[in-house]
């Protein structure tokens, strides 16, 4: 089994079903700053973009990537009631006007070593490759961030 990114078709739909939610989710939760200010639906909609195709899809495809290479099989999966969990959730943070949401719209179901390898530190390191992924997004975007200060997106509402 490779390491690559190929997908199979199951993985490809469960992946743009979350992502899809991903989207939805944030995008209704970011829309009160545009119902607040309508010239806002670009940049909102861009935002609700980014946030599904960096933020989660790299946190999933990491622990993916990390299970495969160390010789694990592993599939991204969509999870049903995560995922209407994250639409409920999004529901309630635009009504309270909070930026909270909260849900697993899909996961990395982890199969057995197939190099017959498997590990603590394995787990460990599958486990951390999602959380890593997001810090470093964080961290790159946090220093983007540094050059646009007083733009569009970082005035009051």
């Amino acid at each position: 089994m490779g390491v690559g990114v190929s997908l199979c078709l199951l993985e490809r739909r469960d992946i743009v079903i979350s992502g899809l939610g991903v989207f939805l989710a944030s995008f209704l939760l970011l829309s009160w700053y545009w119902i607040i200010n309508p010239s806002l639906i670009v940049p909102v909609t861009l935002a609700s973009i980014l946030v599904s195709l960096t933020a989660f899809m790299a946190h999933e495809l990491m622990h993916r990537y990390v299970a495969r290479s160390l010789g694990y099989i592993a599939c991204f999966r969509l999870v049903r009631y995560g995922l209407v969990m994250l639409m409920l959730t999004a529901l309630i943070g635009f009504a309270a006007r909070t930026p909270f949401m909260m849900g697993a719209p899909g996961a990395v179901a982890i199969g057995p070593n197939i190099l017959g390898r498997e590990s603590s530190r394995h787990r460990a390191l599958i486990a951390l490759a999602g959380p890593g992924a997001n810090v470093l997004m964080a961290a790159a975007f946090y220093a983007a961030s540094l050059s646009v200060a007083g733009t569009l997106l970082f005035t009051s509402a």
